[in-house]
């Protein structure tokens, strides 16, 4: 078996450990700057004792097999969103997965990572940057940014649905001391190899994603220490949010004198009569998202005549002018329409020949 080269953190020469699954591992989630990394050293012996190497492994056998394993606090150190990218998330794996599932939900991504190490999505598109605003409240938001150190937010462990919180920077000697500890222990107890399963199940996988999201909808956490802001955002929310242009003027600063967003005056209660001038408005002026789904006076599909002809004759057999009528039961269809039409009229007379 071949030796792997460690980096340690208080020695200038590498070293070699004839542990080559651990080697690897350890090589793959500390030398090379890997977004994951667990909390702690009892949390590294927790993973070890189930067989997990790295923070990957686990996260890949929560995803698929729904093993929870919440004794195991794991760290986020990548960029995952305003102020996420500022300080690590920590968590157990199904405290990611599900703040990570709401996230790809919210951007319109699959819910399978299809057999990837699981991620926090990028931290550029606005709709994260609100997500983590929701999340924090704009005060620990506020506290966040302008803190000098960086912190750590943890997901809460006593609900499915993931809150973070700010806590103190550590200190940077206890991650070294850490860093060393473990790897004094990966070298001295052996780690039993653990293989993942080639194949995954990505339908298994979006059925669990939707329990735990339909799991974390029935919760609701209150937390003066951690949430500060609702779901439900109001008018004066929107002047915390960046400065978009216009849809209509496509000013950046504000708005035209033409400009038919800046002319818009709010009430604060709206009568019945305000709401059907709105419906009326909107049903005049703005009839292509109605049209577009529902036409009520779409025009009839063209039918063969010869399919109008077998309607018509099929109603008229209904009638009791028909039935009581035995010249008209041995003619043709359109013979009989014809004949029957000009029977039941009124100032008609038919003569037989």
């Amino acid at each position: 078996m071949d030796d792997h080269t460690i980096a340690h953190p208080n020695d200038s020469e590498p070293s070699t450990t004839d542990q080559d699954h651990s080697a690897r591992q350890l090589e793959k989630s500390y030398r090379h700057n890997s977004d994951w990394e667990f909390r702690s050293i009892d949390d590294d012996r927790r993973a070890a004792a189930h067989g997990f190497v790295t923070p990957e492994e686990l996260l890949l056998v929560a995803d698929n097999s729904g093993e929870r394993h919440d004794n195991i606090k794991i760290v986020w150190t990548g960029t995952a969103g305003d102020p996420g990218s500022r300080s690590a998330i920590v968590g157990t794996a199904s405290q990611h997965l599900q703040t990570m599932y709401e996230l790809r939900n919210l951007l319109g991504l699959p819910m399978s990572f299809r057999g990837k190490v699981p991620s926090y999505p990028a931290n550029t598109d606005i709709r994260v940057k609100q997500y983590w605003e929701r999340k924090h409240g704009l005060q620990s938001l506020v506290r966040a940014v302008q803190a000098q150190a960086t912190g750590q937010q943890e997901l809460s462990h006593a609900t499915p649905c993931p809150r973070l919180a700010t806590q103190e920077a550590s200190d940077p000697t206890v991650r070294e001391a850490y860093n060393a500890e473990r790897t004094q222990v990966l070298e001295k107890q052996p780690v039993p190899t653990y293989r993942l399963p080639e194949q995954f199940a990505p339908l298994q996988n979006l059925y669990e994603a939707t329990q735990r999201q339909e799991s974390s909808s029935t919760t609701v956490e209150s937390s003066a220490a951690t949430s500060h802001a609702t779901d439900i955002w109001s008018h004066s929310d929107l002047e915390n949010t960046a400065k978009l242009p216009c849809i209509d003027c496509g000013d950046n600063n504000g708005h035209a004198s033409n400009c038919n967003i800046g002319n818009l005056t709010f009430k604060e209660h709206l009568t019945m009569l305000d709401y059907r001038v709105l419906a009326d408005i909107v049903e005049q002026f703005d009839p292509g998202p109605w049209t577009t789904h529902f036409n009520p006076y779409r025009e009839p599909e063209p039918e063969d005549p010869r399919v109008q002809i077998a309607g018509m004759a099929e109603v008229i057999r209904n009638e009791d002018s028909y039935k009581n009528d035995p010249e008209l039961h041995d003619l043709p269809d359109d013979l009989m329409i014809i004949l029957w039409a000009f029977k039941t009229s009124d100032g008609v007379e038919v003569i037989s020949l």
